[in-house]
């Protein structure tokens, strides 16, 4: 909390953000579709997942309080639309499964189908849940076929790890229909309406949910404001979240019952008390107009007069980013360490004068091999961009808003490049090849440097790389993805990365890898056994056999604590010092160093066996006293609060 005056603050911090919203439910939320405009209400179904059935992703660095992009095994590649499936497929995988209800019981008599497969049953549940089903060579979702049960969780199906037992998590189903209206009655048309399930919101659940995938429902309200959303589980600690233009944001709690005449409510948005004005101009006192003015996610425009008013009042921030007003093709006026203005005014500043720079600035050049060949279609990007926000992937940055070549560019047949919206300093610039990711850095070099020349070293590739992957007792890790890993982007403790090729260890733990870049990659592992692993290769030799350790996994659950809210879990190792919980889907994993109880209970989590103590924390965060705690391998540990 700041020392704004009451009811006048911000929040602190990108970071601070997202391990809240770790810790209090997980929370994650896919991207609103885009208002459409339609004569009845579009709706997008979770059963049908062909879209993304082909995505696997590796395992990236693990990363503190992040969500990140699952270990997973050889991954597929990403095509724009998958082919459609195909009737007469050849069924050469026996897939095996349970199905189990939201509270962990499991179900008999539910039917099983798969998105590769629409509309047809594939097998029907035994007594203890119990499944058998054939699929074709593909990756498949696993789901209900059933009118009177709702996907909760599908059970996440790759060809590179057939032999996994899926979970199949489901609840009664509902249909939701009804209308979105502002506070005088009057429809809504275009608002966004969502029932979305997190990582984290299986409270109570008894098992780890590593093969199952979230699955998310969504309508766009009509001209008179009508939405329909179907087949949604009807499952405790869900809401429906609806949001619109000019509208503040709505969360009501999910229906337990069908109801086709839902009423959803939107307040318009009040005026904010927590307003910087100003004027953004050209350096010889011009009105900037249409300049972009930015503070963390907070954004206006400046108009014909240069004149703007940014409302900062649910800005996200950190303390370490600028208030930037950019206009394309010049260079930002930026202004450094405002949120300690913001905090020294009780958010109320005087009006800001911005003072946009001279034209913007590009560095051209070529992306050259060892021998003077151009390098044909790599990516070329800044290193060190001014970052508007961090935690935030795609980057935004004060050269990007100038330039949009500064988010990166593509070397044409000569091996040219040219970044453009930059400042008057020195910038690192990075290439890589998108396939193999064979990288290289370059030194700083000033903005305004025409025929810059990025020359790969000679040895920047390693033919062949060996290794083992084994436990800290020396024990083989079979079965493990070992992937090159380069991070493409970067900004705070946010990231994203691409593969460069992947394998699975033997039953010795034994793999090997080609051609690896020999600098700027990390050497990731991933397996259902372990905590995921990251090495940068600077950490070791290539030329001779690589032994990587991770950590093995194990799971516990809280259940018994008391039903308020805020009551907080930890879990230290011998030292003392926080480990990290996890929560493992098919599609991805969330982190952070302290979860919450909701409704007495906590999802299952991973840590790592470091792991010896337990703590508690009271709704003021202080410690409650240390616990030993004794996880065993296979089995989730169940601690009573």
């Amino acid at each position: 909390m700041s020392s704004a005056a009451p009811g006048r603050s911000l929040a602190l911090g990108a970071a601070l953000l997202v391990a809240v919203l770790g810790a209090l439910g997980w929370w994650w939320l896919r991207a609103s579709p885009a208002p459409a405009q339609a004569s009845g209400p579009q709706t997008e179904a979770p059963r049908a997942r062909a879209d993304d059935a082909e995505l696997e992703q590796p395992a990236p660095p693990v990363e503190r309080a992040e969500v990140a992009p699952a270990a997973a095994p050889e991954p597929a590649p990403i095509a724009a639309a998958p082919a459609p499936a195909v009737a007469d497929a050849p069924l050469v995988h026996r897939v095996h499964g349970r199905v189990y209800s939201v509270d962990g019981a499991p179900l008999a008599g539910v039917a099983i189908g798969a998105d590769t497969r629409p509309q047809q049953v594939l097998a029907t549940s035994a007594a203890d849940g119990w499944f058998e089903v054939q699929l074709p060579d593909r990756n498949a979702r696993l789901c209900d076929a059933a009118a009177e049960w709702a996907t909760y969780c599908t059970g996440a199906f790759f060809t590179s790890n057939p032999d996994r037992e899926l979970l199949v998590i489901v609840a009664p189903s509902l249909e939701l229909a009804g209308y979105v209206v502002d506070d005088a009655g009057a429809p809504i048309a275009g608002a966004n309406v969502a029932c979305e399930i997190g990582m984290g919101t299986l409270t109570g659940f008894p098992l780890p949910i590593h093969t199952t995938e979230p699955v998310g429902f969504h309508s766009t309200s009509a001209a008179n404001g009508a939405f329909e959303l179907h087949d949604v589980p009807a499952a405790p600690g869900l809401a429906i979240a609806t949001r619109a233009p000019g509208f503040e944001q709505s969360v009501t709690a999910l229906p337990q019952r069908s109801d086709t005449a839902l009423r959803i409510v939107l307040e318009r948005e009040h005026a904010s008390e927590q307003v910087v004005r100003g004027i953004v101009v050209h350096a010889d006192g011009r009105p900037a107009a249409g300049a972009r003015v930015t503070f963390a996610n907070a954004e206006a425009s400046a108009d014909d007069l240069g004149q703007f008013e940014l409302s900062v009042e649910n800005a996200t921030v950190d303390r370490e980013v600028p208030l930037v007003a950019a206009l394309a093709g010049y260079q930002a006026a930026l202004r450094p360490n405002f949120y300690a203005e913001l905090e020294q005014s009780r958010f109320q500043p005087a009006p800001l004068r911005l003072v946009l720079g001279p034209p913007a600035l590009w560095i051209r050049g070529s992306a050259l091999d060892a021998e003077g060949h151009p390098l044909v279609g790599w990516k070329v990007a800044l290193i060190d961009a001014t970052l508007i926000t961090r935690g935030a992937i795609p980057i935004r940055s004060a050269e990007r808003l100038c330039d949009e070549s500064a988010r990166g560019v593509t070397t044409d047949s000569a091996g040219r490049f040219a970044i453009g919206g930059l400042a008057a300093r020195a910038y690192r610039l990075k290439a890589y090849e998108p396939k193999s990711v064979l990288n290289l850095a370059s030194d700083p070099i000033e903005a305004g440097s025409v025929d810059v020349v990025l020359q790969l070293a000679a040895d920047a590739l390693v033919p062949r790389v060996s290794g083992l992957v084994v436990a800290r007792d020396g024990t083989p890790i079979r079965n493990a993805t070992v992937a090159i890993t380069y991070v493409t982007e970067s900004a705070g403790f946010a990231s994203t990365s691409a593969n460069g090729g992947s394998t699975r260890t033997a039953s010795d733990g034994s793999f090997e890898l080609q051609r690896v870049p020999r600098r700027g990659i990390a050497l990731t592992v991933g397996s259902d056994e372990t905590i995921p692993l990251s090495r940068n290769v600077d950490e070791l030799d290539l030329d001779e056999q690589v032994v990587l350790t991770p950590a093995r996994r194990f799971h516990l659950r809280v259940e018994g604590g008391p039903r308020e809210n805020g009551i907080g879990i930890g879990v230290l190792d011998a030292r003392e010092q926080e480990l990290t919980l996890m929560i493992f889907q098919s599609n991805g994993w969330m982190s952070t160093s302290r979860n919450y109880l909701s409704d007495g209970a906590s999802p299952t989590m991973a840590v790592s066996e470091d792991a010896a103590w337990i703590q508690f924390y009271d709704r003021t965060g202080e410690g409650q006293g240390l616990r030993a705690l004794t996880l065993r391998p296979g089995d989730v540990t169940v601690v009573r609060y």
